[in-house]
């Protein structure tokens, strides 16, 4: 019976892959909310590559000061990630995301204004990191839960597609804006694009018509608590092995993904050589292969399987990472090696993350998916932080190439876990 269940959930996945995508294209809701996240995501990939571009450059940052900063905004799920998900299960999901945009807008605006003023520090984007960070937090899980509603179930993978692929014409655009922008002018000019850009999505968002009801509670007659919510979610994920096996592989790569954060911009632009405007083409050359991830994952995963399309993703964007460790000498040997990351690794990582994305919101209960999704949410920060944590110390005394190898060496021993783990349920 259990071969049988496991046989019939593989045919159901694969089903999914073969859908007409046109009707997606049809859906007003899910083009409204499609532009939004696509606006909000270009100014957001502005101000991810301008924030440490300012540290660094404007204010001298050490790696354990890079490593705070980043460290911030992966503290914020620590923080608000558990009452997110109970509230988004609560609440319509509109709303907050709105809500989330303005607030957003109001924070980052506040660096370039200090800019101006001439009294931008560290602690203020370490504090405007962490505090946007934390609304960032909520607006994912209400996404994550809010796609489900306006998209068949049938029709997901493909409408994860093309939000991912949204995210990396955002990165081809935005961090070429970043190092642009940064370069002619100054750092906080960039991130006062993201600002504007979260209005410009408040406002798009505002304007679908469909009208959302509040979530009915899970279990009637009973008055709904945040711990009993809470239970709720985390006995889902423990029950459904694909769940709790997809949670594990998700807080490994977050650990090593936060110590290869914690230096890679300090080794491309200190070690490697390379200047803000070559490292912002660099980085916004890495959509392109996001580009081709997003495009390609429907028949990558048809072609392999779940299990393989994952496993063998996540070693492919590990080979490169480490790669990272030897970029030196010419500069077009530096460029070639940078360039090769972020379009193979970048391709690989964004079909990884579309294909977890979607088997996350078609095998979780809909009651459920708020909290769920910022389960997801919470643990892997967690361990992204502790990343970042080990990242910079590692880079500060052990050397950062040497923290890059570690990195990518670890993520290959995520790979090997991913296949056995989701071989074991059948989703091959």
């Amino acid at each position: 019976m259990k071969v049988e269940i496991q046989n019939e959930a593989r045919t159901i996945f694969v089903k999914h892959l073969d859908q007409n995508t046109a009707s997606i294209w049809k859906n007003a809701d899910f083009l409204k909310f499609w532009a939004a996240q696509t606006i909000s995501l270009f100014g957001s990939v502005v101000t991810r590559d301008a924030l440490p571009m300012a540290a660094i450059l404007v204010l001298d940052a050490s790696p354990i000061e890079i490593s705070a900063l980043m460290a911030a905004a992966a503290i914020a799920p620590l923080t608000i990630g558990f009452l997110a998900g109970v509230f988004v299960d609560r609440m319509r999901r509109k709303p907050i995301l709105i809500t989330c945009d303005i607030a957003q807008a109001i924070l980052i605006i506040t660096i370039p204004v200090a800019a101006y003023l001439e009294s931008l520090s560290m602690a203020h984007l370490v504090l405007i990191a962490f505090l946007a960070a934390c609304f960032a937090v909520v607006s994912k899980v209400a996404d994550q839960s809010l796609l489900p509603t306006i998209l068949k179930k049938k029709d997901l993978l493909e409408g994860n597609s093309k939000l991912e692929m949204s995210g990396a014409l955002s990165e081809v655009g935005g961090a070429s804006m970043a190092g642009i922008l940064v370069q002619a002018f100054t750092a906080p000019v960039a991130i006062l694009i993201d600002g504007l850009s979260f209005l410009v999505s408040a406002v798009t968002l505002a304007s679908i018509k469909e009208k959302e009801y509040p979530p009915k509670p899970v279990i009637h007659n009973v008055k709904p608590t945040f711990w009993k919510d809470f239970k709720l979610g985390v006995f889902t994920v423990w029950e459904r092995a694909q769940l709790r096996h997809m949670l594990m592989v998700q807080t490994g790569l977050a650990f090593f993904g936060g110590m290869v954060g914690a230096t890679y911009y300090l080794i491309a632009l200190k070690e490697a050589g390379l200047n803000p405007l070559f490292l912002g083409l660099l980085i916004g050359s890495g959509g392109i292969g996001s580009i081709v991830g997003a495009t390609l994952v429907g028949r990558i995963t048809r072609r392999l399987g779940f299990t393989r399309a994952v496993s063998w993703g996540i070693a492919l964007n590990a080979s490169f990472v480490i790669s990272l460790s030897t970029a030196h000498g010419s500069l077009f040997i530096v460029i070639a090696i940078f360039l090769a990351h972020q379009i193979f690794g970048d391709a690989a990582g964004t079909a990884v993350y579309i294909n977890m994305t979607t088997k996350l919101q078609t095998d979780s209960p809909a009651e459920f998916l708020g909290g769920i999704a910022s389960i997801f949410n919470v643990l892997p920060s967690t361990l992204g932080l502790l990343g970042l944590i080990c990242g910079g110390l590692c880079g500060e005394f052990l050397g950062l190439r040497s923290t890059l190898v570690i990195a990518g060496a670890g993520d290959i021993v995520v790979a090997f876990m991913a296949y056995q783990l989701f071989s074991t349920t059948g989703k091959q």
